[in-house]
């Protein structure tokens, strides 16, 4: 294999995000990644190119123990006065990225210190650094959750699929965010009663068994397709999607109902199941109108979703008497326990085989 054929991708920094700008260059060897930070201003890719031939590679026994038994991961050499106090890590579940910024270290570090790892699931690796901040930005190929470990002047990080760590895994989203305020009336924004009630039913699910992943928990709006591809990616048992209804052509429209995906392949569980189930609990603690579910294939998000999937709606904005409750604490804190309850639930009907009342 020719060196051009071994080169999989190099990413500049540009001056509006470092100070210096900053070429990564990644190179695959079988199970190797070798990273090498080279200082550049606005290089032509050609100039780049020349200089591939000066990599020195690393093979498995430069990585260190943490590469024994382990699929993916990443060291990340330190100078001596860094300490873990000095080191945070973000990881954006829904961009499939994770941060990782390093206080205290010269800028010029990474250009004598390379970065070693397993390509597996690494697709792309940023570098930065200024005024002694150093970010280094993982670009994954799927959502991987991270385990740590400080030692010998190194950070090691390997890189674990949610399935292997948790028991039960949901997505919860917000619908709506940002500029895409969805239904508005009387003053009210749907996202934003949209982002309260699933705030309040982070904290039912914080307090469980069940890790939750969320496609956002402020005003941003990540793309249909991305909040589809976190459910899936993290093969989640359930996907909930919080919305509230509109309907501007008759202001007596009043209720809850659910959306499922009708084309999904029929199952012992699937999205029907749920959807009934959220659809009762929900109306349960709130004492809505209830309007039953819906077929809501049309939707990206639920025909996008390769699991059981439930798109709730919780009321109608635009209803004066219904607007008034969905904008109450104590309304909001009944949907949000009625979605949790109906996670529980499916939990309990999934794994016992009863099954949802039609």
């Amino acid at each position: 294999m020719t060196l051009e054929e071994r080169l999989i991708r190099k990413t500049a920094i540009g001056s509006t995000l470092f100070a210096i700008g900053v070429s990564i260059i990644l190179f695959q060897l079988p199970n190797q990644i070798v990273v090498v930070p080279t200082i550049v201003e606005q290089e032509p890719v050609a100039e780049v190119e020349e200089q591939t031939d000066t990599i020195n590679y690393y093979d498995e026994t430069n990585a260190g123990d943490t590469s024994q038994g382990v699929k993916s991961y990443l060291k990340i050499p330190l100078p001596s006065e860094v300490t873990k106090d000095d080191i945070n890590i973000e990881n954006s579940y829904i961009d499939q990225t994770i941060k990782i910024s390093i206080d205290n270290i010269d800028e010029n570090f990474f250009q004598k210190n390379q970065l070693v790892g397993s390509s597996d699931h690494i697709s792309d690796i940023v570098y930065g650094s200024i005024d002694g901040m150093a970010q280094v930005e993982l670009v994954l190929d799927s959502v991987y959750e991270y385990n740590v470990e400080f030692v010998d002047n190194s950070l090691n990080m390997s890189f674990v699929e949610p399935k292997s760590m948790y028991d039960k895994i949901v997505v919860i989203d917000a619908g709506h965010g940002s500029k895409a305020a969805g239904t508005v009336h009387f003053n009210i924004l749907e996202k934003e009663i949209n982002l309260d009630m699933v705030l309040k039913l982070k904290e039912l699910l914080d307090a469980s068994d069940i890790k939750a992943y969320y496609t956002r928990i402020d005003d941003s709006n990540p793309s249909f397709a991305a909040r589809a591809n976190l459910a899936n990616n993290v093969k989640a048992d359930f996907f909930i999607s919080v919305h509230n209804n509109g309907d501007t052509k008759a202001s007596s429209s009043i209720g809850t109902e659910v959306l499922y995906n009708e084309t999904e392949e029929e199952s012992s569980f699937g999205s029907k199941q749920l959807a009934q189930i959220c659809q009762e609990e929900v109306v349960k603690e709130l004492g809505s109108r209830d309007r039953g579910i819906v077929k809501g294939s049309e939707i990206y998000i639920i025909r996008s979703s390769n699991v059981p999937v439930a798109l709730v709606e919780v009321g109608f904005i635009t209803n004066k008497a219904e607007a008034a409750k969905l904008s109450s604490e104590n309304y909001q804190e009944k949907a949000a326990l009625g979605i949790f309850n109906a996670i529980k639930r499916a939990y309990d009907e999934r794994d016992n085989g009863s099954g949802a009342k039609e």
